[in-house]
């Protein structure tokens, strides 16, 4: 009697099941029967339970027969966005280190006639807003969101989704600038979305719970532990005759005389602290204009509070004061490098490589959590300690940001301070810009075909009577009405590997612009008969820094304010 109930659900209650077997395959693409019985039988009514597989099974199967926007297979209920044949055993390797995403009852009946799980999340409205430039309605642009679908939840290569693009919906970036918009939006809406490859989760949600207490919600325990291993070895580099590893003895010792030094634990303040409210006056209105930022930081308070005797300490010491019996931390200089940490080399000590990619040994506690969060840059402030250095104050790190993406950062926030001094003085006269470039720490690295999407500009000098070179070396030229530049567009297919110039026809100024150094040298060597380039004016950057640039620092890229000229 019991069975005969469960196989003969009303209409209203077969429904419910249908609407749940329709969520969950917008949510993982293929969602296995254990999943979908957890789910299903959590929220319904307790006569409509149902406990037996085999009774389940043929339900999932009546299901997927009345309803085509899934179909069955193998005691799965599978999207009919996934070729199950082709598509599948590649899904299953992808998520196998991760636990599935389970949604509320509410979030599932809020998503009941959803064509996309993700479909009102607001990040997809900059993203139709992005395409809707290069279609000729907002519904196109929907339509080209819609197709796109499956292969963002399968989590295809940017290039690939490019492609896609082009031949689906003809859909094609003329240029750099243009295909830097589409990744800035498709980036963002990207890892707002629940992945297939995720198990449901969203790129934004695991790097959010990987950096805190609560990965072991989301990852495997074996996975934890041999991402653990993976991130704080990740290569072996030899270390010269001027590094010395210190000894726990050693370290124990110098950490009680920099505690001595620094307060004495608390006895007292720190030299810093006596003159600290009026050295700190200076940087108040920046630490306003990005109090919003930085509110929204974790544990704000405490961290700017942090930051702000890390800044006070370093800027104390670059007057490399000298106090009698003060130890040897006090006569040091203690300037804020960016590094990469490559190694764990002991407890709390580090093998990191500096901005010239010279190895260096590293004591702080705080290394290994940025290494197990994925960071592949760092900043604090380092004192030298003799064949090794310690790190004063909070270790920034970042997931996505390259250690020449920081250094770009500082000479964007003050660049002639920076050509003259370098990076620890631009921290010194404003370090506000990089504490608010912490709400990209746990971003990830844009690639396309395995490389890091990145820019390279560099400025020059265009001699008298060449611009017949540029026309035979690029090709494709436009020359933009009602202003005085040229633009000569490298004639290959891919919009993001094309070299470009820009030309003031006037002055004879010019801005060179790739993909890649190897590609800007390519260019630059090409053009040297009829350019000449202007010196410390070569910079690269990512497209996550380009994005940095343009929302912390509100400034426009110089090759994006050109192209600007270019647009109909």
């Amino acid at each position: 009697m019991d069975n005969q109930k469960i196989t003969e659900l009303s209409p209203k209650a077969f429904q419910m099941f249908i609407d749940y077997a329709h969520v969950l395959t917008l949510l993982y693409g293929i969602c296995t029967m254990e999943i979908f019985m957890e789910i299903y039988n959590r929220d319904a009514s307790p006569k409509n339970r149902i406990e037996d597989k085999k009774r389940f099974r043929s339900l999932m199967q009546k299901a997927a027969r009345e309803d085509k926007r899934f179909y069955y297979r193998r005691s799965m209920i599978v999207s009919d966005g996934i070729d199950f044949d082709i598509q599948a055993e590649d899904l299953f390797a992808d998520r196998i280190h991760l636990k599935p995403y389970i949604p509320s009852k509410k979030e599932i009946a809020e998503r009941s006639k959803n064509i996309d799980y993700d479909e009102n999340i607001p990040e997809i409205n900059g993203f139709l807003a992005c395409l809707e430039k290069y279609t000729d309605t907002p519904l196109d642009a929907f339509g080209a969101v819609a197709n796109l679908i499956p292969y963002i939840k399968l989590d295809y290569p940017a290039d690939q989704i490019i492609e896609i693009l082009n031949k689906d919906s003809g859909i094609i970036f003329e240029n750099i600038d243009e295909a830097n918009e589409f990744f800035t939006f498709y980036t963002a809406f990207h890892n707002a979305c629940h992945l297939w490859t995720n198990w449901g989760h969203s790129p934004n949600e695991l790097s959010e719970k990987q950096r805190g207490k609560e990965k072991t919600d989301v990852f495997t325990p074996e996975f934890l532990e041999a991402e653990k291993e993976h991130r704080t070895h990740r290569r072996h580099i030899e270390l010269p005759a001027r590094c010395s590893v210190p000894s726990p003895e050693e370290i124990a010792h110098k950490r009680n005389e920099l505690d001595i030094y620094t307060g004495d634990r608390g006895k007292r303040p720190p030299k810093w602290h006596i003159t600290g409210n009026t050295v700190i006056k200076r940087i108040k209105p920046m630490m306003q204009k990005f109090g919003k930022i930085f509110n929204e930081l974790p544990e704000s308070e405490h961290m700017i509070g942090r930051l702000s005797d890390q800044w006070l300490a370093s800027v104390y010491h670059s007057k490399v004061i000298q106090s009698i019996n003060a130890g040897e931390f006090s006569g040091k200089e203690w300037n804020y490098h960016v590094f990469e940490p490559v190694e764990k080399i002991g407890d709390d000590i580090f093998t990191c490589l500096d901005t010239e990619g010279d190895p260096f040994i590293l004591y702080s506690p705080a290394v290994g959590r940025c290494m197990e969060d994925g960071a592949i840059s760092c900043v604090t402030v380092l004192i030298d300690a003799g064949g090794y250095f310690f790190a004063y104050g909070p270790v920034l790190f970042w997931a996505g940001l390259t250690v020449r993406d920081i250094h770009t950062l500082s000479k964007h926030t003050a660049p002639d301070l920076y050509k003259q001094k370098g990076f620890s003085a631009v921290m010194h006269f404003n370090p506000c810009p990089l504490w608010a470039a912490m709400a990209y720490s746990g971003m990830p690295p844009v690639y396309r075909r395995g490389q890091l999407i990145e820019t390279y500009t560099v400025q020059g000098k265009l001699r008298d009577n060449c611009t017949g070179n540029l026309k035979n070396s690029l090709k494709d030229y436009t020359y933009a009405k009602k202003s005085i530049y040229e633009r000569w567009v490298e004639t290959i297919e891919d919009a993001l590997s094309r070299n470009q110039v820009y030309l003031n026809s006037k002055t004879g100024e010019a801005l060179l612009v790739s993909c890649s150094q190897e590609k800007l040298d390519a260019i630059k060597k090409l053009l040297s008969g009829c350019i000449d380039i202007v010196q410390n004016t070569e910079q690269g950057a990512s497209l996550l820094t380009n994005l940095a640039v343009k929302q912390i620092l509100k400034k426009t890229l110089l090759f994006e304010k050109l192209e600007r000229h270019f647009e109909n």
